[in-house]
């Protein structure tokens, strides 16, 4: 939690409002040692654009700590297929760019941005454990916010998540649980020049 984090690090400071929002308001001061993103860039469209300001919101030997999921390996990826498959022109996201990339790809625009690569390291595993489907498709759509479902070609809401429901149903465990696997990376980069 943000408190537990301010206890440990007294001089750090807690951005609680969108990045794209947060840089447009000149929220994030320059002159930062370390910068975390965890699991939330893929949300942000102009991300290349956004790259850059957090670049120049670093110090000359800042750090920048990425983990995202690999979205050709990504849980809620594969649900987004299917729901693009049974009905066209909708999707989970209502985001798209940020969301297809893979490693490679974020790993790439960092360094055109400037960075260098401290350390990678790719995993797959369980990402998550929920009580329920309903309770994993709920936490979805709050991390969404905003970004969540795209809907065309007169498909409703009610029938899109009703859909996704029945996926989400097969994906759950003996106690009925619903299991998210994932597959992703992290990525340690540094402003580049910096010693090591």
């Amino acid at each position: 939690s943000a408190a537990m984090i301010g206890e440990q690090f007294p001089m750090s400071r807690i951005i609680a409002r969108t990045l794209e929002s947060a840089i447009s308001a000149n929220e994030i001061p320059h002159g930062l040692d370390l910068i975390v993103a965890n699991f939330s860039l893929h949300w942000v469209e102009g991300i290349s654009r956004i790259s850059k300001d957090l670049y120049d919101s670093l110090t000359p030997a800042g750090v920048l700590a990425i983990a995202n999921t690999d979205p050709t390996r990504s849980f809620w990826a594969e649900i987004d297929s299917a729901v693009k498959s049974r009905f066209p022109g909708n999707s989970l996201f209502n985001i798209e760019q940020s969301h297809s990339l893979s490693a490679n790809d974020w790993e790439a625009m960092m360094l055109l941005v400037g960075f260098q690569l401290r350390s990678r390291i790719d995993y797959h595993g369980t990402a998550a454990v929920f009580a329920s489907p309903e309770v994993g498709f709920a936490d979805f759509k709050r991390m969404a916010g905003s970004k969540y479902l795209k809907l065309a070609n007169g498909a409703t809401k009610e029938q899109v998540e009703s859909y996704v429901k029945q996926l989400l149903e097969k994906h759950t465990n003996l106690n009925g649980q619903l299991e998210v696997k994932a597959s992703g990376f992290r990525l340690i980069l540094q402003k580049a020049g910096a010693t090591k």
